[in-house]
């Protein structure tokens, strides 16, 4: 979203970006099982405490497994992902370090993107 805003992206762009950022808050939430603990005070809600759901022994080997297939593919990927930075910055024209450090965190999230996609 950031890196929309700086390269100065249409509304009608940004818009629906603004959107998916709260759904995928809303789905982060779900994947991570958080259940939110409320209480009632003074006539409105408050949220008092977040809990989480524990996982089955399948869930457990499949989250185990995922961590090393992901542990591997950081390995080949961190290098990489500097090269990528020493790259952009010398061949690549910024308008400035934000810029620069936007373009290269977003390059970074489509790798590390691939990385959490393989254990798939």
């Amino acid at each position: 979203l950031l890196y929309l805003m700086d390269n100065d992206t249409s509304y009608i762009v940004t818009g629906p970006h603004c959107i998916q950022t709260l759904i995928d808050l809303w789905k982060i939430t779900k994947a991570l099982r958080l259940r939110f603990e409320r209480k009632r005070m003074f006539g409105r809600t408050w949220i008092v405490g977040i809990s989480r759901r524990t996982a089955t022994a399948s869930e457990l080997e499949t989250n185990r497994l995922d961590v090393q297939a992901t542990k591997w593919m950081s390995y080949a990927l961190y290098p990489l992902g500097v090269a990528y930075a020493v790259y952009s910055l010398m061949y690549h024209v910024h308008r400035g370090w934000y810029s620069w450090l936007l373009s290269t965190m977003t390059g970074y999230l489509y790798a590390f993107g691939f990385v959490m996609m393989t254990p798939q």
